[in-house]
């Protein structure tokens, strides 16, 4: 069956034994999900969690590629059928994935970051990078560039799909903009949704239709480029 590895936000929140719709809409159509906690999430003591402060997409990274090839061994898991996503944090690392390595197939970004100078200039939240990059974009330039995906975009093969929310005020439009006409540019195979009257909490608390529609889109998404068959999509009235 085909995996999809799910990364949660934060970067220092934990996925725990809950309820997630999108996992079960995924496995619903035929998918393995696969989720865990790299380093940098809570949880697991103070070291753990601020390890990767200055260091996002490297110890973190390397932990949620160790967690893809331990699962890939599994004898019901096709490893050359992988796909990516995540939201906010985990929008971030699905952008930043893509650019270090060519082994999922198809990726979806939820509310992203793809340049950290552009988000520090739009975002309600520039306390977090103040304290994750050890300073304001003009005390550290070398960081905030050499961490945003866009850096990198040329690398990028991946078809991706990217789902936005119009009033999202901590990772805002301009990012996923930006992701966008990056990858089309150079002809990667990309979607871009937009939601209205949605904030960065589209996928807990939205409005029911748009809720639907999300799910009904990220599921067709991998199911098109991992399952290689129809899946019905949840339509709105």
């Amino acid at each position: 069956y085909p995996l999809v590895l799910y990364i949660h936000g934060g970067p220092h929140s934990a996925y725990g034994e809950n309820w997630f719709d999108e996992f079960q809409n995924l496995a619903g159509a035929g998918m393995w999900v696969l989720y865990t906690n790299p380093r940098g999430s809570s949880g697991y003591g103070a070291d753990f969690t601020y390890s990767t402060r200055g260091r996002w997409g490297a110890e973190d990274y390397e932990d949620l590629m160790r967690a893809v090839d331990i699962a890939a061994r599994r004898p019901d898991v096709d490893s050359t059928r992988m796909g990516i996503t995540g939201g906010s944090y985990g929008g971030f690392m699905t952008a930043w994935i893509t650019t270090k390595t060519h082994r999922f197939k198809a990726a979806q970004a939820d509310r992203m970051i793809s340049n950290w100078w552009s988000w520090y200039g739009t975002s309600d939240a520039q306390g977090l990078t103040n304290w994750e990059f050890f300073g304001k974009p003009w005390d550290n330039p070398v960081m905030y560039d050499t961490l945003s995906p866009i850096r990198y975009a040329d690398r990028v093969q991946t078809p991706t799909l990217i789902v936005q929310s119009e009033e999202d005020h901590r990772t805002p439009m301009t990012d996923a903009e930006q992701w966008f006409v990056a990858l089309r540019s150079r002809g990667v195979p990309v979607e871009f949704v937009r939601y209205p009257r949605s904030t960065h909490d589209l996928s807990r608390t939205g409005e029911p239709w748009l809720l639907v529609d999300r799910l009904g889109r990220l599921r067709q998404w991998f199911a098109h480029w991992l399952v290689q068959q129809p899946v019905q999509a949840s339509r709105s009235p």
